[in-house]
């Protein structure tokens, strides 16, 4: 689940950083996408997933619990959607 989460993650870190944003904590990083490109044309599903990722990928890691194949695939489809959101966002820049 968590490279599910750092590929949607870093696709989302390099929107915002498109217009001049850096960010480097992980909430920052969600809190621009949300903001930057979630709000200015992207698909805002793409916000949500993210935040699920970000979400399930903590719960997971911090309380060691194992993902099962389905959360896996969830985790999977939902990164799909940030860097698919993020990919034709910066084809409209």
């Amino acid at each position: 689940m968590s490279r599910s989460y750092y590929a949607a993650f870093y696709a989302a870190k390099g929107a915002p950083a498109s217009l001049g944003e850096q960010q480097s904590m992980h909430s920052a990083v969600i809190s621009a996408f949300g903001q930057l490109v979630a709000k200015d044309g992207a698909d805002p599903v793409a916000g949500r997933a993210l935040r699920l990722l970000f979400d399930n990928g903590t719960d997971a890691d911090c309380n060691l619990r194992p993902a099962s194949d389905a959360d896996a695939r969830a985790a999977i489809a939902d990164a799909r959607i940030v860097v698919d959101a993020v990919e034709a966002w910066l084809k409209t820049r």
